[in-house]
């Protein structure tokens, strides 16, 4: 078997990184189900929405943290209270914050928000930095009473597991199809869309060309997913995309 795929990778001259690239991904895959698996069938960590200002404000100063941390904020941009300040984070009033927690414990390891539109969808972070050619509006065909959301701020306590930040998407999923929100904004660095875009075409809404963030080394891609037939479009997506794609389908689905 082997000594088959080493003729195959020597015959077909395939790039050996390729295949390791493909490999880890799997493992990793494999690793985060089993994870998941873990978190949710033994109750380790609990996801809610912060629906008070304690659990909002330790939201807010993990956000700041870990954007400092990360290189994407400087000091100066976070205030006296541990958060960013109203000009780096204008969004504060328009946001719906999600968190994670060890299970019998207030500590606060991973979060994300919502951030609403208002009064529009103009008013999201992503529309905002959209070009002419790609605006919004042309590339989800919405309509006045369409309600979009844009999904902000993902971040988790260093050596905390992944898998966290994934189990609150789909938080914030849940949230916006008992809300009746229709279209979720977000971003994926370019890296990771490379990999796994084209194994989501028809699930993933591309809103345009990459752009560079602010601070940072990473491009990102603008996505945008249809909030009511996301799950059903991922099911169908599971019958043909092979391995690494129903991995993906388990821990979202």
């Amino acid at each position: 078997m082997y000594h088959q795929l080493i003729l195959l990778i020597i015959f077909l001259n395939i790039d050996i990184s390729i295949i390791i690239t493909v490999m880890k991904l799997k493992k990793q895959l494999k690793n985060l189900y089993h994870l998941q698996r873990q978190i949710l069938g033994r109750g380790l960590y609990n996801f809610d929405l912060a629906n008070s200002p304690d659990l909002i404000d330790r939201a807010r100063r993990l956000q700041a943290k870990i954007y400092l941390h990360y290189g994407n904020v400087d000091r100066h941009q976070i205030n006296k209270d541990g958060h960013l300040d109203s000009k780096t984070d204008p969004y504060v009033k328009q946001s719906v914050y999600f968190v994670a927690r060890r299970s019998g414990s207030n500590e606060v390891v991973a979060a994300t928000r919502l951030i609403l539109q208002d009064p529009d969808y103009n008013s999201l972070q992503i529309a905002k930095k959209l070009s002419k050619e790609n605006h919004l509006s042309k590339k989800l065909n919405l309509q006045p009473e369409t309600k979009v959301a844009e999904i902000s701020g993902l971040v988790k306590k260093v050596g905390q597991p992944s898998i966290l930040a994934l189990l609150l998407m789909r938080e914030c999923h849940n949230y916006a199809l008992k809300n009746g929100i229709d279209y979720l904004l977000f971003e994926l660095t370019d890296k990771v869309y490379q990999a796994y875009g084209d194994k989501y075409d028809d699930v993933l809404i591309n809103l345009g060309e990459p752009y560079r963030i602010p601070h940072g080394n990473n491009t990102v891609q603008p996505l945008a997913i249809d909030v009511r037939n996301f799950r059903k479009l991922l099911r169908e997506s599971q019958t043909n995309k092979g391995f690494l794609a129903k991995m993906f389908n388990k821990i979202l689905l």
